[in-house]
């Protein structure tokens, strides 16, 4: 066998020593890479959230200018001049509702739906009032419904309603848990397809012999 010279050893261990340092140096890059990926990674997804955040926000704002610009535009239905006429305890008499609906919007009001309603209601605080009248103000607009212009208005509507005797002396007790509500609710659908109602309500007192709303700012949509 024979033995290599000392100059072949040295350069055997010479290229040996390289491919040692040259898998370090690969090694070495490897690592650098991997956190480079990382950080580039790291700083994509960052990028990208405050990204879809933005979007998020500028959606968020287009939405309200919409809706802003929807609400400045759209029909607007109110109820006016509500009263009971002839109200009065004798058993002979038959008191109605009458009002007004006006359009005070810019753009027609279609579909148009009015429910009225005249009877007692077991309520002892205002509140208990309050939350009664809104589920009972709850209309859908009729597809087969009128329509009204902006600016018009319709006042043609009258709304009997019969009282018993037993009724009559009910409502004459200044202490009663008892009221009586006259209540009417308009249900419309805008040019931009979408339904709003409007209610109105008067409760009797007794102690004045007269109808008065029933709560401040008792609905509107």
């Amino acid at each position: 066998m024979e033995i290599p010279s000392k100059s072949t050893v040295a350069v055997r261990r010479r290229r040996a020593r390289r491919k040692e340092s040259l898998k370090f140096y690969i090694e070495c890059f490897a690592a650098l890479a991997t956190v480079a990926i990382a950080g580039f990674t790291a700083f994509y997804v960052h990028y990208s959230s405050k990204q879809w955040e933005t979007m998020q926000q500028q959606n968020d704002t287009a939405r309200k200018e919409l809706a802003n610009n929807e609400a400045a535009q759209r029909a607007d239905l109110n109820i006016e001049d509500f009263k009971v006429v002839d109200f009065q305890t004798a058993s002979n008499s038959i008191p109605y509702a009458t009002f007004k609906i006006k359009n005070t919007g810019y753009t027609v009001a279609d579909e148009i739906s009015v429910a009225t309603s005249a009877r007692t209601e077991s309520i002892v605080s205002p509140k208990e009032l309050r939350k009664a009248l809104e589920v009972n103000a709850k209309l859908a607009p009729d597809p087969s419904g009128w329509s009204l212009a902006p600016g018009g208005s319709r006042s043609d509507f009258d709304m009997p309603f019969d009282l018993g005797p037993e009724l009559r002396q009910l409502l004459e007790r200044k202490r009663s848990t008892f009221v009586f509500v006259v209540e009417v609710s308009v249900s419309y659908r805008d040019i931009f397809k979408q339904a709003h109602v409007t209610s109105d309500c008067l409760m009797y007192d007794p102690m004045y012999h007269d109808f008065n709303p029933c709560v401040q700012g008792y609905h509107r949509d």
